[in-house]
């Protein structure tokens, strides 16, 4: 057989083909020894879930059917020792393979074998077919015409085209396919093999489009050629990013000189470009902050509506996206530390709070509890969200150095805001890149890389630029601020 290794062709009928929320019907498995003995094995199986009219008019598996058949986990422990220690061999095997994975974790096992597509065999062995479907294969090869869309059948299917291909250009030819697969991604079958590996491995963002070329995601990395393989991994973790694997018909990237430029780079695009299988997420115009008032016994919050683009005058806590948001998490915090949601601004009137009534506030409304007590866990709870104030009198830029590709990018930051990027060849001094800034926003001795067309506070940005700034997180990061008399000067 194949790799001269023990081979399981499988083949699985399920619910549907979401292995998140779907299940396994029917189990399909040929096992060959080396020696060319066989053993099969196949199971009808209760999915434990409905099975919906048009899958089981598909299949032929309905849900009387099932009934009383054993669930996945009562095969679990002789399947799992079954197909193990063998090279699984399926048809469009990623599809198989994330049911079976997730269905043996569900039982405790954990399955990775080597695994082999016979789709990608017929392709890479017979390139001037026009289909490659199991039942456009069996045409092409004038094969048997078994019961589609039953598990064993399908399995014998696959047998028979293995030995179609192994009679049309030798095990030798077949093998070096089969190795080739195990040693590379399992790439879609619509994209040139040699995308990834023209991949440059340094920092950047890569970009996947589909067939009509739309942007299906954006992503970074520190090394883009191996980030990029990884999603094409034969160890397929969820269905919705074996789906967008599959999507992809084209790869672009544009290299960063550092992990902190991609970073920064990668958020402004989903942001602006809203990529279908990113988190879609959209900037933030008008913000909800609140404030801790310092008085000279008990501290109260304020909470205010800012501006996106203006400066915080103050340490903040917490940036949301409604008057709504704000005391939705001003009430959770206030039931998970026992606050007054009277000093928190959440109850008016006189008396005690109604908290205190239900015996979940200590009283400091009514002179009850030492001021300093509440003080002291209000600035606790509050301290997960802390946004600090702009540590700079003004814009400051950002320069990373990357030796090894000789250039120098430069982000300029206004108030946590990424107004974009530019770039100069070769490694350029802070006294070098000062004297270039004739005009900030048109220098001429640079490229610019990216540009944030509506700069405004945005979390997930301050998040990056604080590690960087303030926590000192990535390597090899210098800093230029844009005091007043280089502004005069840049403009």
């Amino acid at each position: 057989m194949l790799l001269n290794q023990v081979c399981a062709i499988v083949d699985l009928e399920t619910t549907g083909t979401n292995a998140n929320s779907e299940r396994i019907t029917e189990v399909g498995a040929l096992l060959i020894d080396v020696d060319h003995s066989e053993y099969s094995f196949q199971q009808l199986l209760n999915p434990g879930i409905s099975i919906p009219p048009y899958v089981a008019s598909l299949t032929g598996i309905h849900n009387e059917m099932v009934a009383d058949q054993p669930g996945f986990e009562d095969i679990a422990t002789e399947l799992w020792g079954l197909l193990n220690d063998c090279v699984f061999i399926a048809h469009n095997a990623r599809f198989d393979y994330s049911f079976l994975k997730r269905a043996f974790k569900h039982c405790g096992y954990s399955f990775r074998p080597k695994i082999i597509c016979t789709l990608k065999l017929a392709r890479a062995l017979f390139p001037h077919w026009q289909r490659y479907s199991l039942a456009a294969i069996m045409e092409q090869i004038n094969g048997s015409a078994g019961v589609r869309h039953r598990a064993m059948a399908d399995v014998l299917a696959t047998r028979e085209f293995l030995d179609y291909a192994i009679a049309e250009h030798g095990l030798a030819r077949v093998n070096a396919c089969a190795q080739q697969q195990l040693g590379k991604p399992s790439l879609p079958t619509h994209l040139d093999a040699g995308v990834p590996d023209s991949l440059p491995d340094s920092p950047g963002v890569y970009y996947f489009f589909g067939e009509q070329g739309q942007l299906l995601y954006v992503g970074k990395s520190k090394t883009i050629r191996t980030r990029v393989k990884s999603h094409f991994s034969a160890d397929v973790r969820e269905p919705r990013e074996m789906r967008m694997a599959q999507e992809v018909h084209s790869i672009d990237y544009r290299t960063t000189a550092g992990e902190l430029g991609a970073l920064l780079m990668e958020n402004l695009e989903i942001k602006q470009r809203q990529p279908i299988y990113n988190r879609r997420l959209r900037p933030l115009k008008k913000l909800w902050c609140i404030f801790l008032q310092h008085q000279q016994t008990l501290n109260t919050l304020q909470v205010k509506q800012l501006d996106a683009t203006q400066s915080f005058p103050a340490v903040s806590y917490g940036v949301y996206s409604s008057r709504n948001a704000t005391n939705k998490h001003l009430r959770k915090l206030a039931e998970e530390h026992g606050l007054c949601k009277k000093v928190m601004g959440l109850e008016h009137g006189k008396g005690a709070c109604f908290a205190y009534q239900l015996g979940k506030c200590n009283g400091v409304c009514i002179g009850k509890e030492d001021p300093s007590l509440h003080n002291e866990r209000l600035l606790d709870a509050l301290q997960q969200t802390r946004i600090e104030a702009w540590p700079f009198a003004g814009d400051v830029l950002i320069c990373e150095h990357n030796t090894s590709l000789g250039i120098t990018d430069a982000h300029r930051v206004s108030n946590w805001a990424y107004l974009g990027s530019w770039r100069w060849e070769g490694l350029v001094t802070q006294g070098e890149l000062i004297a270039s800034l004739d005009n900030v926003e048109s220098m001429d001795s640079a490229q610019r890389l990216a540009c944030n067309d509506q700069p405004g506070f945005d979390k997930d940005g301050y998040r990056l630029l604080y590690r960087a700034l303030v926590e000192k997180v990535f390597d090899g990061l210098s800093v230029v601020p844009l005091n007043p008399t280089t502004e005069e000067t840049a403009n």
